[in-house]
C-alpha cells in the first residue's frame, strides 16, 4: 500500500494529513504529488471527491517548507468566500509544518508574513493592476477553476505579471474549450492527471448499469442513516462503503443510536455491513445469499473504486452538490449511468409546464457550472429549498429577463422552448434595456450548446455572467444579448477564437446595425467602430 510518506512528503505533512483524516492517498493524490514535487506544470482534471485539495496543497506546502519565505505560494479561486474557506482548510495542514496561510477576509492578519496566500482571481487581478500584490517571491501558483471558466480571464492577468519560470498548477473539471485554451497559452507541456482519454472521450464503451444518486447538503451521517433505513425496508442488508476506519466507526455509532446493528462485511446476523477495503471484501459480499444494496457513504475517488464498491449490486452514492461533476466523470469512465434516487414530485395544479421545463433544462443545458456557484446557498438553506425558491421566482416572473439569463432556454411567446431552426419570427424578440444583440457565426449544426457559448464568452472576455442576457441558438448561427457597455470588449475578444474546434465570428446583429428586424445574419464581416 502506498503511503503519503512513500510519495516524498515531509513527515510533518504526513502527520498533518493523518490528523485531517487522510489515511492513505487517493489515486489522484498518488499520481499528482510526485509530479508537483518535481516542479512540473500540472493540470488536475478533477473535482471535490477525488482528493483534489491535498493533491496540490500537500506538495505546494512541501515546496514552501524548503526555505519558508513568505509569499511562496499563490492560490487563485473563483470567489472571496471560496478563498476564505480554502485558506481555512489549507491552513490546518500548513500549521503542522509551521507555515502560515491567509485568505481574503478581514479575519486574516499579517498577510505579509504568510507563506501561502489564497485570493479570488478577480481580486488578485485588480491588485496586480494597481501594483498592490507582491509577486516577487511567488514560486508556485495554483488556479482552482472548478467547474466554471469565470476565474480564467482574471487569472490570466495575474499569470502575465509572474515570471514564466513560476510553477503552475490548474484544477478544473470539466476541461472545456476555455480551459484547454488557457492551458495552451499559459501551461505548455503540462502533465494532465488523469491523462487525457484516447479519442477525446471519457466514456468507457461498457454498460455496467445504473447507480442511484442522493444529494447531501447537511450532515452526511444523518443522510446515510436515513438512506440505510429506507433501503432496509426493501432489502435484507446494506453494505456501506467508507474511505476510512474513523468514518466507519462514527457511522456505526450513529446507527447504534438509531437501533440499527452494524458489523463486518457479509455477517448474516447484522443488517448493515461497514466496509473500508472494498477489494478485500468483494469475494465475501458476492457469496452472500439474499438481497443487499451497496451504498457509498462518500463519493469514490476514482472509477476503479466506484466499480469495486458497486459492481454486481444495486448501488447508491451519497454526494454533495460540489462533487457531482467528479462523480459524473468517474461514472462515465466506469460505464455507469447516474439516476436521481428520489422519484420526481407529483405535479400539482398549474405546475406541469414548469416541471417539464426543468426536466428539459436538466437534459439539455450545461448545469454543472451552476452547482459550484449555488453551493453557498445549498449549505445555508438546503438544495430542496433553493430549488423551490427558484421555481417560485420562475412562476412569479415568467416573462422577466432574469429568468432568461445565460444558460436558460430561450422561450417563444407561448412559453415553449425555442428550438434550433425555429421560425424567423422568434428572432424578433425585443432586446432588454441596456443590452445589445450580437450575431455569432456558429449554431447547433456546429455542435454548439448554450453552455458552450456562455463558457466561451466568460472565459475569453472576463465579463460577469450578469452581462449576458437572452440567447437564441439556431441551426447555422446564434444570437446573444450582451450588456451594451461590454459589446466592444466581447467583439474584440471573441473574433478569431474557436468554440468546439470551429472558428467563430462575432458582430453586431443586423437589427442593431440599422438593418431592420430581419432574422438573417449580418452582411459582411466589417467590425463596428467603437
Amino acid at each position: 500500500m502506498t503511503t503519503f510518506e512513500d510519495l516524498g512528503l515531509p513527515i510533518e505533512l504526513v502527520e498533518g494529513l493523518l490528523a485531517e483524516g487522510a489515511e492513505e492517498p487517493t489515486r489522484l493524490q498518488a499520481d499528482a504529488i510526485p509530479v508537483i514535487l518535481r516542479g512540473n506544470p500540472v493540470v488536475l482534471a478533477a473535482g471535490p471527491g477525488a482528493g483534489t485539495l491535498w493533491a496540490w496543497a500537500a506538495p505546494a506546502l512541501a515546496g514552501a517548507m524548503e526555505d519558508a519565505v513568505p509569499g511562496r505560494v499563490l492560490v487563485l479561486v473563483r470567489s472571496p468566500a471560496m478563498a476564505d474557506a480554502l485558506a481555512e482548510s489549507v491552513g490546518r495542514l500548513a500549521a503542522a509544518a509551521g507555515l502560515r496561510v491567509v485568505g481574503e477576509g478581514e479575519q486574516w492578519v499579517l498577510p505579509e508574513l504568510a507563506h501561502v496566500q489564497v485570493l479570488s482571481a478577480e481580486d488578485a487581478a485588480a491588485r496586480v493592476a494597481r501594483s498592490g500584490l507582491a509577486l516577487d517571491e511567488v514560486r508556485t501558483v495554483v488556479v482552482d477553476a472548478g467547474t466554471t471558466s469565470e476565474a480564467l480571464a482574471p487569472a490570466t492577468r495575474v499569470l502575465e505579471a509572474l515570471d514564466t519560470e513560476v510553477h503552475r498548477v490548474l484544477v478544473a473539471l470539466p476541461l472545456g474549450e476555455a480551459v484547454e485554451g488557457f492551458v495552451e497559452r499559459h501551461m505548455k507541456k503540462a502533465v494532465h492527471i488523469p491523462p487525457r482519454p484516447a479519442g477525446g472521450t471519457e466514456a468507457s464503451g461498457i454498460d455496467r448499469g445504473s447507480l442511484e444518486v442522493v444529494e447531501v447538503v447537511g450532515d452526511r451521517d444523518v443522510a446515510a442513516v436515513r438512506e440505510i433505513a429506507r433501503r432496509l425496508a426493501e432489502s435484507d442488508h446494506v453494505a456501506v462503503f467508507t474511505r476510512s476506519e474513523d468514518a466507519a466507526a462514527d457511522l456505526g455509532d450513529r446507527l447504534f443510536v438509531h437501533g440499527i446493528a452494524a458489523g463486518r462485511p457479509a455477517d448474516p446476523d447484522v443488517p448493515v455491513w461497514l466496509v473500508v477495503d472494498a477489494l478485500a471484501a468483494r469475494d465475501d459480499l458476492r457469496a452472500v445469499e439474499g438481497s443487499w444494496v451497496s451504498l457509498s457513504h462518500d463519493v469514490p475517488a476514482d472509477e476503479d473504486e466506484l466499480d469495486r464498491r458497486h459492481s454486481g449490486s444495486r448501488g447508491v452514492v451519497l454526494t454533495r452538490p460540489r462533487e457531482v461533476a467528479h462523480l459524473g466523470a468517474i461514472a462515465r469512465r466506469a460505464g455507469y449511468d447516474l439516476i436521481p434516487a428520489d422519484a420526481p414530485p407529483e405535479p400539482g395544479s398549474g405546475i406541469d409546464d414548469t416541471i417539464a421545463s426543468l426536466a428539459e433544462a436538466i437534459e439539455e443545458q450545461d448545469t454543472a457550472a451552476y452547482l459550484a456557484l449555488l453551493e453557498p446557498a445549498f449549505q445555508r438553506f438546503g438544495a430542496a429549498r433553493v430549488a423551490a425558491a427558484a421555481v417560485a421566482l420562475l412562476r412569479r416572473r415568467p416573462a422577466s429577463r432574469a429568468t432568461l439569463r445565460a444558460g436558460s432556454a430561450v422561450r417563444d411567446a407561448a412559453g415553449r422552448p425555442a428550438t434550433a431552426g425555429a421560425a424567423s419570427g422568434a428572432g424578433t424578440m425585443g432586446v432588454a434595456d441596456g443590452f445589445t444583440k450580437l450575431f455569432v457565426s456558429l449554431g447547433s449544426r456546429d455542435g454548439m450548446r448554450v453552455g458552450d457559448l456562455v463558457g466561451a464568452i466568460l472565459g475569453e472576455t472576463g465579463i460577469e455572467s450578469d452581462s449576458i442576457g437572452k440567447i437564441d441558438l439556431r441551426e447555422n448561427f446564434s444570437r446573444v444579448e450582451i450588456a451594451s457597455d461590454k459589446v466592444d470588449r466581447v467583439i474584440s475578444s471573441m473574433n478569431g477564437t474557436t468554440i468546439r474546434g470551429r472558428s467563430v465570428r462575432v458582430d453586431l446583429d443586423r437589427s442593431e446595425r440599422g438593418g431592420g428586424r430581419s432574422a438573417g445574419p449580418p452582411r459582411g464581416g466589417r467590425r463596428p467602430r467603437g
